[in-house]
Parts: structure tokens; sequence; C-alpha cells
């Protein structure tokens, strides 16, 4: 299994750099951003399906041991989300454990 969460992580890594969008130097993309990048090519389904396992990968890479992963992202919050497109703020979201995220950082 810890495969198959490798190259997942590596697979929103290289999306992550495709859909990039240049608002942020090109180290943190929208979630929403890198599943519409993947999803105009068909590759991936739901939305909320995507964000569960971005975040469940995104644990295994913190995980350490026999579980853990490389890690190759990280998710963040938009401290500032007022300054940004709403609708994009919004559907990047990330809800899990108290704590809230919008970005995936590739830096």
């Amino acid at each position: 299994m810890s495969t198959i969460n490798a190259m997942f992580a590596q697979f929103v890594h290289t999306a992550a750099k495709e859909a990039d969008c240049g608002d942020f130097g090109g180290v943190k993309v929208f979630t929403s951003d890198v599943y519409d990048h993947l999803s105009t090519k068909g590759m991936v389904g739901d939305l909320e399906a995507f964000k569960e396992t971005l975040f469940r990968v995104y644990k295994l890479q913190f995980a350490g041991g026999e579980d853990g992963i490389e890690r190759v992202f990280t998710l963040s919050r938009a401290d500032l989300s007022y300054e940004h497109d709403q609708k994009k703020v919004e559907r990047s979201k990330i809800e899990n454990t108290g704590s809230t995220f919008h970005y995936i950082r590739i830096d």
C-alpha cells in the first residue's frame, strides 16, 4: 500500500508543478488548481475524494516506519484568504482533525 501512496504523492507533486498559476512563486498551488489541472486530463474523479486521498497521503509522509513515505509535498493554510478568489479558497479547503488547508506546497 505504501508504494501506491508514494506514487500518489509524486503524482501530486508533478501535477502541482504543472498546475502552478504563478501566483505564489512556484512553491504553492491551490488544491483546486491541481484538481482542475488533473480533471481536464481525465486523471481524477470527484473533488472531495481527491482531497480526502490528498490529506491521507499528506499524513503518511510524516508517519515514519513501514507506513511512512518520502515527503514530496505539504499542505498549508491560506492565512490571508480574503485576498484571494473566495470561490477558489472555498473549493480548495480541506478540513480535518481541527486543521484547515488550502494549498499544496512543493518547496
